[in-house]
């Protein structure tokens, strides 16, 4: 099924161009309404229920997110031709912006690559004495911490777990994954 743009020219406050839009991207537009979000709110309705469409008002996002919640439909793209052109000064010639912005809305979701990270339970911060270890001690109920210092200077008493001071010469692998190599390593007891 082919996304349909749903037009609303937001009371009359705004020129659209469908026409061009539609040549521009090859998209279906509805007609102009111009009250989706109060007045014709079951057209509104009725439009997302069908499915594959992509609404062309920002600002009213999260009440048309809710009405397709509420009926049970899968949640509409959203497009902001008002704001990003159909208010402008050049909003007479702004339908091929507006066939531009369309087609940015029609394209598919980037995918991500995820990764499943496996905790065991450690964390190495670095940095200054003055933020490493506060958060050390934040974080040392829940993981085993490892601080590593930039130099001996303001070591507390007590550290209360691993604390070391050297040069972080570099760091490889991925998330969960890391291989750390310093210079200059100290271990404080």
């Amino acid at each position: 099924m082919t996304k349909s743009l749903i037009l609303c020219d937001c009371s009359g406050s705004q020129a659209l161009h469908p026409k061009q839009i539609e040549a521009g991207c090859g998209v279906r537009c509805s007609k102009v309404h111009s009250g989706l979000c109060t007045s014709q709110i079951e057209t509104a309705a009725a439009l997302i229920r069908g499915g594959d469409v992509v609404i062309a008002c920002a600002q009213e996002r999260q009440l048309f997110e809710d009405l397709a919640d509420e009926i049970g439909a899968e949640v509409p793209g959203f497009v902001d031709l008002r704001d990003r052109a159909g208010w402008s000064d050049q909003s007479a010639k702004a339908g091929p912006k507006m066939a531009a912005l369309a087609a940015e809305a029609l394209l598919p979701p980037a995918q991500y690559r995820s990764v499943d990270v496996q905790s065991e339970g450690t964390c190495m911060i670095v940095g200054a004495a003055s933020v490493a270890l506060p958060l050390a001690e934040q974080l040392s109920g829940a993981l085993t911490v490892t601080v590593l210092l930039p130099d001996g200077a303001d070591l507390p008493a007590d550290p209360g777990g691993d604390l070391v001071v050297g040069r972080l010469k570099r760091v490889t692998g991925a998330l969960g994954g890391f291989e750390v190599t310093i210079d200059a390593l100290q271990q404080i007891e």
